[in-house]
């Protein structure tokens, strides 16, 4: 699928930062507007959808004329993102291949590129990363509720799904699975930081081999932002 590699290639591009973490992937976070992103995929009123819809033509027509991401979307893949937005991201229904295209459909959306002004994403804190290696020791050392939280950033967690994945979507194994994602809702981003709170005062955390306490600050500090502006977190995998 054209779309497809077109896409992952830009939202890897993305993900590079002046970061180099040699032990495996980090993962980067943004805030974004919780009602308006559920309205994208499916949750806004019938003219919500059209304006969506619209954009989405708009900033393909724009494309073909200044081929800026060398996107070429055939009608096939036109009508499965508009799908998306009129009848919402159900991953359950789609197969391995258009469940891979999702994931990168949420990750340009994500972007700034896209320009969906309404989804007000934006980075909360400087650093805005955490390194993977951090949510694997953490959960070793978390409580049962911890470690359900910290099990989705094994794999990832398709939108719409109470249970993390079981596999890489993409590339990779465990714990290091490039373009994983995991979206938390406001409520869950304060459960996340009541635990991550927790964890930063373990024994266990301090004799740690990464600098957690540097990473993981900022990202409770982000969380707990989210949580009382009623914004979702969009964390994200990659190099």
């Amino acid at each position: 699928m054209k779309l497809l590699r077109a896409i992952l290639a830009f939202a890897i591009a993305l993900l590079i930062s002046s970061h180099a973490n040699s032990g495996g992937v980090d993962w980067y976070y943004k805030s974004f507007s919780w009602n308006a992103f559920q309205a994208y995929f499916g949750g806004g009123p019938p003219a919500s959808k059209l304006d969506y819809s619209r954009h989405l033509d708009a900033f393909l027509e724009q494309e073909k004329r200044d081929h800026t991401f060398n996107i070429q979307m055939t009608q096939r893949e036109v009508e499965l993102w508009q799908s998306f937005i009129n009848r919402g991201l159900q991953y359950e229904s789609l197969s391995r291949q258009d469940s891979r295209f999702a994931d990168s459909v949420l990750s340009f959306v994500m972007s700034a590129e896209l320009a969906l002004d309404e989804l007000d994403v934006e980075f909360e804190t400087s650093p805005d990363y955490i390194h993977s290696g951090a949510f694997r020791h953490l959960s070793n050392t978390a409580s049962t509720r911890g470690k359900a939280l910290l099990g989705l950033f094994q794999f990832g967690r398709s939108y719409g799904s109470s249970r993390g994945r079981s596999v890489c979507n993409d590339r990779g194994v465990g714990w290091n699975c490039y373009g994983a994602y995991v979206l938390l809702s406001p409520k869950e981003c304060s459960a996340l930081a009541d635990v991550l709170v927790s964890a930063l005062h373990a024994p266990s955390f301090k004799e740690s081999e990464f600098e957690e306490n540097k990473y993981v600050t900022p990202l409770v500090q982000a969380l707990i932002a989210a949580k009382n502006k009623r914004r979702g977190m969009y964390l994200y995998a990659g190099e």
